[in-house]
């Protein structure tokens, strides 16, 4: 919805301006959910208290019964440790008397034992002598066999390795730098101490292998094949010695032709470099062959010297190695025979020493088997007061889980009170600031306007403030909640606006006593302002009645009159029987909304005037001072059912009631105040008649001075001219396609707007409405209407339907255009006839 402040400034946006009614309402709301976010709150804190305060009582319930056992068990573990130390003692005397037998029995057997040690050990020391020469003469034989089997493969290798040779060498004949390359030195063969020759052999029959095979790949290449039929050389000389004498003895060549001599150079050159490219390409594999020609051949060269020397290695070893045998032998056989006269002198003593020290074993196992026992007991002790720790500590964990889990539902309980706090708690507050804040800009006070520039809104805001109300959150709101988290965001006084809005409560009922009077009339007049600031021009007319003041608290209003009469019914009303004319005629234009605009389709006047756009119905305001003076029983009926049913036809009431004087005998006050914002004079100040609570206090808009108001009159009155002034698109009465009315039973033809969307129709031929009068004074409009029936008429009609005869007495101004273009229907077009 759009709407416009004071200023005529248009907001667009939803309208979230609160009437009275609902700023009450929603503090009411606001309040109720503190009182209620407080006693949950009350609620959640009692609940945590009294379930730690229990959780705590059943940990100290359990913790003595707890260290109760554990002193029990600990009891029972020391009468254990005493009756474990008398068994220890009395198996501590059985083992020294199995000791002592022992010791008897072990000197017998020792004598035994050291003669019999001494006859093994002579013949440990034969035996080994005897196998170390059989030992000896074994390995020798092996050694000269071995040498022997490699002078054969040495001689069968050497055989097979001659062919190679000579196969390389013939390969290589043709060309001399692959020759010269089986003329240089071979690298040394490392050789192995451990190897008798054969592994030469062996490494010198896999080179002759390959050789082999990489001759049958050198042989595929031509070249190096021809050299050896035709080598190079021969091949230079022959060409030069063609070539060489007619180029450099000219004279002596004449035998042979120059030409010639150059082409054999030429021959030379080509030959020369096709040599050079044939040999290059097979140099990497003659390399390589070369290579392995002279490892092959150095392994064989080599091979009978590392088979002598290892032959030679061999029989040293197996000669040392019999003599370290035997000398082996005979000190063993002078150590076991040292070691058994030895026996013979120590094993007494060791026997002796060795009782002696299972004795003292025995001992010391006794004090170790009691340190153990003690050292036991005492790891019990600690175990099982270990356990007990354990067992409170178990204790202590459920408990403080325990605490945990109700801190945890405490704070749970708290997140779901701060959530529904900012569900509930919070919106309410942001729309009643909110509110307060669209309010304060759209009604701003008085001072901060210009009349003379003021804009008259285009749209209706059905709103106008006209007081505010100042809270004081400590006493309004009776029960806070104590957290800061569960906060209001609002200051320690809110000043809220208060506001009429159309159509539910735009009707102010303020009742006076003693005092108050002119705070309530400054305030209505206050009121009236702000509906002109908030109303499009001329959409708000107003009937004022003052019968004690006699139009003197309302006279700033009469400058309206100035512009437009109707903007304040004429004057301002002081007669009983001008009461009675005037409600009856406020009855009865309510009578006409209900009957010919809401109806069934709209709810009220606001509904209707957003449909009906340029022909929206005037909002009717009912001022009244010093109510019930002069108000008969009649008239105070009428007001009744004004104040009941008013609202929904847009009209409203602005009563400034006087408790002094009485009302008519069957007026019943409530009827006038339930339809009303109601306030009521107090001994502090005005208040709400029905909204009375503490920390509340309800101040009256300042009226602007009587010279803002005069100007801002002026300026209403200025822009509201001609308002009254309703202009019609004729599009929005003209059909869509031409000549398909029916005029045989009825003439009808539309000649404006009825309401929000229904035609206002001519209809004529019909019982009685044969004829039409149209009547007004200048500039009414009543040749327009004529134009709008005659083009409507011919636009719906063909000629065959309707025929005009225009007669014009105004020397043809009117009705001259319809001759000139000949309008089809137009029998008759007189613009100069008599009378």
């Amino acid at each position: 919805m759009n709407f416009s402040n004071a200023s005529g400034e248009t907001v667009n946006s939803p309208n979230p301006l609160l009437g009275t009614t609902e700023l009450l309402a929603q503090l009411d709301a606001l309040k109720s959910v503190a009182q209620d976010f407080a006693a949950r709150e009350e609620q959640l804190s009692s609940a945590h208290r009294v379930g730690t305060a229990k959780a705590n009582e059943a940990f100290a319930t359990a913790d003595h019964q707890m260290n109760s056992a554990s002193a029990l068990r600990q009891g029972a573990e020391v009468d254990g440790f005493a009756e474990a130390k008398t068994k220890l003692q009395a198996w501590f005397a059985r083992r020294s008397a199995r000791i002592n037998r022992a010791h008897h029995r072990i000197r017998e057997q020792l004598s035994s034992r050291i003669s019999t040690q001494d006859e093994d050990c002579k013949t440990r020391a034969q035996q080994g002598l005897i196998a170390a020469e059989q030992n000896r003469d074994q390995s020798r034989a092996h050694a000269n066999a071995a040498g022997e089997n490699f002078q054969q493969r040495y001689a069968n290798e050497a055989a097979e390795f001659q062919p190679v040779e000579k196969s390389v060498r013939s390969a290589f004949g043709g060309v001399g730098s692959f020759r010269r390359l089986l003329n240089v030195p071979a690298a040394s063969v490392e050789t192995s101490s451990a190897d008798d020759g054969n592994g030469m052999l062996d490494e010198a029959s896999r080179v002759r292998e390959k050789i082999k095979a990489d001759l049958v790949q050198f042989k595929k290449i031509f070249l190096p094949q021809f050299f050896r039929f035709a080598p190079l050389w021969l091949l230079t000389l022959v060409l030069l010695g063609i070539g060489l004498p007619a180029m450099v003895l000219p004279k002596l060549g004449h035998f042979i032709p120059l030409p010639v001599a150059i082409a054999a150079l030429v021959a030379v050159v080509l030959v020369w470099l096709v040599c050079f490219l044939g040999t290059r390409s097979a140099a990497p594999l003659a390399k390589k062959i070369a290579a392995d020609f002279l490892r092959a051949k150095q392994l064989v060269d080599t091979a009978p010297e590392q088979s002598d020397f290892w032959l030679q290695s061999e029989q040293a070893r197996i000669e040392n190695e019999f003599v370290e045998t035997k000398n082996a032998v005979n000190a063993e056989w002078k150590r076991g025979t040292k070691e058994i006269a030895a026996a013979r002198n120590r094993r007494p003593v060791e026997v002796e020493t060795r009782v002696a020290k299972l004795e003292k074993r025995n001992e010391n196992f006794l004090q170790s088997a009691l340190a153990r026992a003690q050292s036991a007991h005492d790891e019990t002790l600690l175990l099982l007061r270990a356990e007990a720790a354990a067992s409170l500590k178990l204790l202590a964990d459920a408990h403080a889980r325990n605490i945990s889990r109700l801190e945890t539902e405490f704070q749970n309980g708290w997140r779901e009170l701060e959530a529904g706090w900012k569900q509930n708690a919070l919106p309410l507050s942001e729309k009643i600031q909110v509110a307060s804040k669209v309010a304060e800009k759209t009604f701003p006070d008085w001072p901060s306007l210009n009349p003379r520039d003021w804009q008259a809104p285009q749209s209706f805001l059905n709103a106008a403030k006209f007081a505010r109300v100042e809270i004081e959150t400590q006493k309004f709101f009776t029960a806070l909640p104590k957290d800061k988290r569960l906060a209001l965001p609002c200051p320690a006084v809110m000043s809220l606006p208060l506001l009429l809005t159309q159509p539910q409560h735009g009707s102010l009922l303020i009742e006076t006593n003693k005092q108050g009077d002119a705070e309530a009339l400054a305030a209505i007049n206050n009121v009236i302002l702000r509906l002109l600031a908030t109303t499009p021009p001329g959409r708000v007319e107003f009937t004022i009645f003052d019968p004690v003041g006699l139009g003197q608290n309302f006279a700033t209003l009469m400058h309206l009159a100035d512009y437009e009469a109707g903007a304040i019914n004429s004057r301002i009303w002081t007669q009983s029987a001008q009461f009675e004319e005037k409600l009856a005629d406020l009855s009865e234009h309510m009578e006409k909304i209900i009957q010919m605009y809401l109806r069934n389709e709209y709810a009220t006047i606001a509904e209707y005037n957003a449909s009906a756009g340029s022909t929206a119905e005037k909002y009717h305001v009912l001022v009244i001072a010093s109510f019930p003076v002069n108000f008969t029983d009649t008239a105070a009926k009428r007001l009744r059912n004004i104040a009941a049913s008013g609202a929904r036809c847009g009209v409203f009431t602005l009563i400034h009631w006087d408790q002094r004087n009485a009302a008519p005998s069957d007026f019943v006050p409530d009827e006038l105040r339930k339809n009303s914002v109601c306030l009521v004079r107090g001994e502090n100040g005005f208040e709400f008649s029905n909204w009375r609570t503490a920390g509340a206090k309800l101040i009256f808009d300042e009226p602007p001075s009587a010279e803002f108001a005069t100007d801002f009159l002026h300026r209403v009155g200025e822009l509201g001219r001609n308002s009254n002034r309703v202009e019609v698109p004729f599009e929005s009465v003209a059909p869509t396609e031409m000549w398909l009315e029916e005029t045989s039973e009825i003439l009808r033809v539309p000649i404006g707007r009825s309401g929000a969307t229904k035609f206002q129709n001519l209809e004529i031929g019909q019982g009685t409405r044969q004829h039409a009068l149209i009547a007004g004074k200048t500039g009414s409009g009543k040749s327009t209407l004529f134009h709008v029936i005659i083009t409507n008429l011919a636009l719906r009609c063909s000629p065959e339907q309707v025929e005009f005869y225009l007669v014009d007495f105004k020397k043809g101004v009117e009705f001259k255009c319809y001759g000139s273009r000949r309008l089809p229907h137009a029998r008759v077009v007189a613009i100069e006839s008599d009378r």
